[in-house]
């Protein structure tokens, strides 16, 4: 790698730390050292951004249902010599309450808050005392009436009892009294429980008809109880799972088996039958199509509950949506990225209206939402962000990010284009807005993009940008894309004589050298990577070893490409990467390295200085440099509109600026440098309190850490793909060959043939 030698080494250090030291002014220099092209902003250049002045939350009305009330519930931290706070959440049909359970050393102080948040919105606090007559019970567990109103707590005494012969005991309530509850938590009315229930209740709740019914552990097994209004244990069930009770259809109860599948839960639904004296698992629950959306781990489903017997209501990260066993239809009612949310329910309830009760997680905070319907829809102004399907978890976070900061405007991504009828809207002016190049290709459409240089001045990001970053979205000298995050690629050997090679260098390395070609930082068994070899020597049609842009010349043909076919045959039994013995012992020329975060280029420094290990690079036309592999750059359409330009500049604005929009292992911005090594050491030190913490994962932080770091982006250049087509046919000739379908002569006169056709074609 160039500067990595110790003899030039001082010169880049400096030149980068002086670079970073400057500030904005860093921005002004590429990575080679060159001076940035004079300013494409003048006096008349204008961009114009959304309004940020008003940014109070305020649902939209694109779907079937919209958020009135979304408030932030208690925390429930410790103060004031409290020894702990207990919260449990309980959805109501039309609210939500939260019970604080205030603890101290000395019990006596203990008390207990009741936030409540009615349909209308209104927040209410009620404080209890203790009642020692009562028991604890009231305090830990208040459940609600399905389809009325008021709630049903208990209290009792507490005594240790064996555990189903297990050898052990646990404390449970016996002598248990239900009481009921008024809406404003008054009792009503005590029951007094046979003593045959047992354990402590993990849920609780009452049913139209007046029965209690509740969750709890009988003999260390989970159980559902159903008590009749005057204390009778009327059902009981041994179930295997988590339970939990939901409300439905009305006044009913049915209750919910949770087991763990894979990266899910598998849940199902029941009600008991009292006649029978048995449980029945509801029509929807035994659906085909239910029993697959729950058990599917690439979209897990976070909440789930009845509507009645033939509906369910489920929650997914894509959003809320509701299915009907009868009609076999499933329909989205609420995509939680259109309004701003990250992630979807972890509770449900729905009220007789049609009404849903949703607690959420945003930012770390319980946040309650009562959605209701939407009646008549409006359209906000939106763009659409077109993206490939692996990439949409990349940018889901920014759309919903900015979602939720404008939410009177909107952006729509969606991953389902054929990338045919794509190119064809794009080609006459249509189509989305955005567009993430890796499902169109990006240099070879130049004429689709808006330029951005424009945009990247008037923001400051041209200054504030990292200079590599920037040419990521470069075609010639005019910026169309932008990308959103990179990954660092080396190359290491361990020979004293290797200090730099360019691509002649670098194969001849490879013949006089014994062992495989290479190894990666990953590889646990030999494996046939002959493929990658072949694209080492790609980098882009103006740094690639087979061609000549300029000219149209390749190697195809020639002795030079019966070489590299013949030295890909070292490449196709490398061996394991046997934590960089593969490296040290002599069984590779070197060693492929991918950093993905700060953590793995940390470990790279403690191993050039406890191995003796040299970042060399990967060769390049005028010697070794790190690759920067950057994502897909993210292109403006420039036949977009006056209004969709002004949402899709602050949308990259805030894609760009606000770090808490993206998951950036590394920096895209210098003013990120600094954080990343914050966080980084944060993260340490949180992982040595819990005590989870691994030196071999995460290096301790060193002095001349970040210099290093900032040397390694120094010496470092885009990675420049061959463009769409003509990436597409190297791949199918190169499998070709490397499946035995066509000889190395007949590859050669493949690529041969088809390049200077594509050639051709683009003159």
């Amino acid at each position: 790698m160039k500067g990595h030698g110790k003899k030039r080494c001082v010169g880049s250090l400096l030149l980068v730390v002086t670079l970073f030291l400057c500030g904005c002014n860093a921005g002004n220099k590429l990575a080679d050292g060159q001076t940035k092209t004079e300013s494409s902003v003048t006096e008349e250049t204008y961009f114009d951004f959304l309004d940020e002045t008003n940014l109070a939350w305020e649902d939209n009305a694109l779907d079937d249902l919209r958020a009135v009330i979304n408030l932030p519930l208690p925390q429930g931290k410790a103060t004031d010599g409290e020894r702990s706070v207990g919260r449990g959440i309980q959805l109501r049909e039309n609210g939500c309450i939260c019970c604080m359970t205030h603890r101290y050393d000395n019990s006596a102080k203990n008390w207990t808050e009741i936030h409540e948040i009615s349909k209308d919105g209104n927040e209410i606090s009620h404080a209890f005392e203790p009642d020692r007559e009562k028991g604890f019970g009231f305090y830990d567990k208040i459940g609600i009436v399905s389809g009325g109103e008021g709630y049903v707590t208990y209290g009792g005494s507490l005594e240790q009892q064996s555990n189903g012969g297990s050898g052990g005991g646990q404390s449970g309530f016996v002598d248990y009294v239900f009481y009921d509850l008024d809406k404003d938590f008054q009792e009503v009315r005590a029951v007094q429980v046979e003593r045959e229930l047992r354990g402590n209740l993990s849920d609780l709740m009452k049913d139209a008809e007046g029965n209690y019914h509740v969750c709890c552990y009988q003999n260390g097994l989970p159980a559902y109880v159903v008590i009749s209004s005057d204390g009778k244990i009327i059902f009981r069930e041994i179930k295997d799972g988590i339970l939990s009770l939901c409300a439905y259809g009305g006044g009913r109860v049915a209750v919910c088996e949770k087991k763990h599948v894979l990266n899910t839960y598998d849940r199902r639904f029941y009600e008991a039958d009292l006649k029978k004296g048995e449980t029945r698992e509801l029509a929807v629950s035994r659906d085909e199509t239910v029993r697959t959306k729950m058990t599917d781990p690439r979209k897990t489903v976070s909440a789930a509950t009845p509507v009645d017997e033939y509906r369910l209501i489920w929650s997914s990260a894509d959003g809320l949506c509701l299915y009907d066993a009868r009609e076999g239809e499933t329909r989205i009612l609420y995509e939680w990225s259109r309004h701003g949310f990250a992630n979807g329910a972890i509770d449900l309830a729905v009220g007789a209206d049609g009404s849903v009760g949703a607690i959420c997680d945003i930012d770390g905070v319980r946040n309650y939402l009562l959605l209701e319907a939407t009646g008549e829809k409006k359209e906000i102004p939106a763009i659409t962000f077109a993206v490939a399907p692996k990439n949409l978890l990349r940018y889901q976070k920014a759309v919903t990010y900015f979602n939720k900061r404008y939410p009177g405007y909107g952006v729509i991504i969606r991953d389902d284009w054929d990338e045919t009828s794509l190119l064809t809207q794009l080609g006459v002016g249509d189509g989305p807005v955005l567009v993430d190049t890796d499902l169109t290709g990006f240099e070879e459409l130049e004429k689709l993009w808006q330029p951005l240089d424009g945009f990247l001045e008037w923001t400051h990001l041209a200054d504030e940008l990292l200079p590599a970053v920037l040419e990521f979205g470069k075609i010639g000298d005019v910026t169309y894309g932008i990308s959103v995050g990179y990954d660092i690629h080396t190359m290491l050997v361990f020979d004293p004589e290797l200090n730099d090679w360019d691509y002649e260098g670098w194969l001849s390395a490879l013949e006089e050298r014994k062992g495989a070609a290479f190894t990666y930082g990953w590889l646990n068994n030999q494996a046939d990577e002959r493929k990658d070899f072949f694209e080492i020597l790609e980098n882009g049609l103006d740094n690639a070893y087979y061609l000549n842009s300029e000219t149209g010349e390749t190697i195809f043909g020639t002795k030079e490409f019966e070489r590299v076919v013949r030295l890909a045959e070292k490449a196709k039994k490398c061996p394991a990467w046997d934590d960089g013995k593969a490296l040290l012992q002599g069984k590779v020329v070197c060693e492929i390295q991918y950093l993905y975060g700060l953590w793995q280029v940390l470990g790279l420094r403690r191993r050039t200085e406890s191995d003796g290990v040299s970042i060399i690079g990967y060769p390049g036309k005028d010697g070794g440099r790190n690759l920067l592999v950057a994502k897909s750059p993210v292109c403006l359409r420039s036949t977009a509109t006056d209004e969709e330009k002004k949402i899709a500049y602050t949308f990259l604005k805030v894609l760009l600026s606000d770090q808490e929009a993206t998951d950036r292992a590394l920096p895209l911005r210098w003013s990120e440098v600094d954080g990343i090594f914050e966080n980084y050491g944060e993260a340490i030190e949180d992982s040595k309190v819990v005590g989870t913490y691994n030196p071999n994962e995460m290096p301790e932080l060193e002095e001349g850490d970040r210099e290093f770091f900032l040397e390694l982006l120094a010496n470092s250049m885009p990675k420049k793909s061959f463009p769409m087509a003509l990436k597409r046919m190297f791949n199918e000739e190169i499998d070709n060959y490397l499946n035995g379908e066509i000889d190395g002569k007949v590859l050669a006169e493949h690529l041969k043939n088809r390049t200077w056709l594509y050639l051709e074609e683009q003159k």
